[in-house]
């Protein structure tokens, strides 16, 4: 839920220093991909949906954010090794979830982060290597 309210206030409001953080992510997750590494992927990974959360400028949900962070790790929701889909493909639907808060859309961005965060990504999968549910927050 966290996760939809970060992205309808980010959408549109992205500045320059969280656009780079994100962009940054971005590449990391794709080079890990490559890589076939998943402690790096987990990483980047975690590091996109911090600056999602600390782009909202919003103190309750960032905090909230690092309340959870260390469980998400603990339950390996995060990059799940389980996933069964394309690590690629995935940090191509970061790529995608990065391109939806630069739109300026909350009604767009809301809910494709909330259908990320539930593993619901498969519809958002450029290359629909995706399955139905996939590393979610």
């Amino acid at each position: 839920m966290f996760e939809e309210y970060a992205a309808r206030r980010v959408a549109g409001r992205l500045d320059a220093e969280h656009t780079r953080l994100l962009a940054e992510d971005v590449t990391r997750l794709r080079r890990a991909a490559a890589e076939d590494d998943i402690g790096a992927f987990r990483d980047a990974d975690m590091s996109f949906h911090r600056h999602v959360c600390e782009a909202a400028r919003n103190a309750a949900l960032i905090r909230l954010w690092r309340m959870i962070e260390s469980s998400l790790w603990d339950l390996h929701v995060l990059g799940d090794p389980r996933y069964a889909g394309g690590w690629g493909a995935m940090a191509e639907h970061h790529a995608e979830l990065l391109d939806v808060l630069r739109s300026g859309d909350p009604d767009a961005a809301g809910p494709m982060f909330a259908d990320h965060a539930a593993g619901e990504t498969a519809r958002y999968l450029s290359d629909g290597s995706g399955p139905a549910t996939g590393p979610g927050r």
